[in-house]
């Protein structure tokens, strides 16, 4: 008998410590904290029009100066070239999207702007389409 009462006697501790951890830890108020990347101070242009992450997950930062890729720990900048007729018709990003076929989307003010990932090219492979 003694030994079914230390039983009891344990299981309602047990259960006591329990819920009273989960009474405490519900009772303390939430708090989140948010740390930005020192690397994401180094963007030219502080104007970001949209973000987007790809299902690569690289984050996309559409700016008016500007197409960065955020890796986690580095910035690549896409940026439109006198030049260079294969780069960006526009520096002005509105907007970015991904299909199915890992190429990017990329929505300028002068126009649309197809990104193919796997090739890591923006005009072989992928077409700009002026507006």
């Amino acid at each position: 008998m003694k030994a079914k009462q230390q039983i009891l006697s344990l299981c309602f501790w047990i259960f006591f410590l329990f819920t009273y951890q989960q009474v405490a830890a519900i009772s303390q108020p939430f708090s989140l904290l948010f740390k930005t990347s020192p690397v994401l101070n180094e963007l030219p242009s502080k104007d970001v029009q949209s973000v987007y992450q790809d299902r690569d997950g690289y984050i996309w930062i559409s700016t008016r100066n500007g197409l960065f890729q955020y890796d986690g720990y580095s910035l690549t900048t896409y940026k439109s070239n006198l030049f260079h007729s294969d780069l960006l018709n526009n520096n002005n990003i509105m907007c970015v999207g991904e299909d199915g076929h890992h190429r990017l989307w990329i929505g300028t003010y002068s126009g649309l702007n197809v990104l193919d990932k796997r090739a890591g090219n923006r005009k072989s492979g992928s077409s700009r389409i002026d507006g």
